[in-house]
């Protein structure tokens, strides 16, 4: 199984990241990507339309002046069982997606996180 955790910077680097995306569609199972915003640079619709046959689960929080939002992209080749947002309402730590899939008859639970750094 191939995964990949990826910080997307708010799309600052767009071409990049949308050229990195579009290099391992396919051949990854998972992306787990932090910074993931529809606001300003649309990270979100970059990734949308690179995985476009992925299954995305969405988490978003903002607390204190602090936001985060992140995205795990699925391929259909791998079944998802559940996903569940981690920490959405705790004011002093990041914001998590754990993703509990089935892969070649294996459960996996894939945990997809950012931390808040103060």
């Amino acid at each position: 199984m191939e995964i990949i955790f990826l910080n997307c910077l708010n799309g600052k680097v767009r071409e990049p990241i949308k050229n990195f995306l579009l290099e391992h569609t396919g051949k990854t199972d998972l992306f787990c990507l932090q910074e993931v915003y529809e606001k300003k640079y649309n990270m979100r619709k970059l990734c949308e339309e690179a995985l476009r046959d992925y299954s995305p689960t969405f988490a978003y929080k903002e607390i204190e002046g602090d936001n985060f939002s992140s995205a795990t992209y699925v391929h259909p080749r791998v079944q998802i069982l559940e996903t569940e947002i981690l920490l959405p309402n705790e004011k002093d730590l990041g914001l998590g997606i754990v993703t509990e899939v089935l892969n070649q008859g294996k459960r996996l639970n894939i945990c997809n996180f950012q931390q808040n750094i103060r």
